[in-house]
């Protein structure tokens, strides 16, 4: 999500420190933020790391060293696992950033565009800018589903995987995909799409 804030800088700053206060473990000073006026533009990078359902009862599952927020792949600041950094004297413009150091149980992720790593942020002179990143960390894993059709006359147009009735992939009449993301557990995997056969 990107967002443009206006110049009232004070009411910014005011909401980047309730968000730095609603985490549970203090933040060190380097990690607090800290809009500063400069001839350029501030960007705020404000993470939020939850536990997915069904883990949410889980004590390990979160990175426990935090994370990196890059910027244009050539600043960077380390960042606790809800907290907030920022960015000072930033040119106008479009500007990539990026969080690095994610452990392998968990990931970003936008309901309408995916991962969203990295993500696009434009910035407008002396006009302060934010980006928000959240992550889920859980007991993933994958699913790899594979297929083999023999005979003649294949269908050429593949089939479709289902599993549980969420998102499909399609899937060529010899061919295989994987789902990611996936909770530890017992799961349907529905092929769909088949050619029938003539009587």
């Amino acid at each position: 999500m990107v967002r443009t804030v206006g110049r009232n800088w004070w009411a910014v700053a005011a909401a980047l420190l309730a968000v730095a206060s609603a985490c549970n473990e203090p933040q060190s000073p380097e990690q607090r933020p800290q809009l500063l006026l400069t001839d350029g533009s501030t960007l705020a990078v404000d993470v939020n790391t939850t536990f997915a359902f069904p883990d949410i009862s889980s004590t390990g599952s979160i990175d426990p060293d935090g994370y990196t927020v890059w910027v244009d792949g050539s600043t960077s600041q380390p960042v606790g696992t809800n907290g907030v950094v920022t960015f000072s004297g930033l040119a106008a413009g479009d500007h990539e950033v990026a969080l690095y150091g994610i452990a392998p149980n968990c990931a970003v992720s936008t309901m309408s565009k995916g991962s969203n790593n990295p993500r696009g942020v434009s910035l407008i002179s002396g006009v302060g800018g934010s980006a928000d990143f959240s992550l889920a960390c859980g007991s993933w894993g994958e699913l790899f589903v594979s297929t083999n059709t023999t005979g003649v006359d294949l269908d050429a147009d593949g089939y479709t995987v289902t599993v549980d009735g969420g998102p499909s992939q399609t899937v060529a009449a010899n061919g295989n995909v994987t789902f990611t993301l996936l909770y530890t557990g017992s799961y349907t995997v529905v092929l769909s799409g088949v050619a029938g056969t003539a009587p």
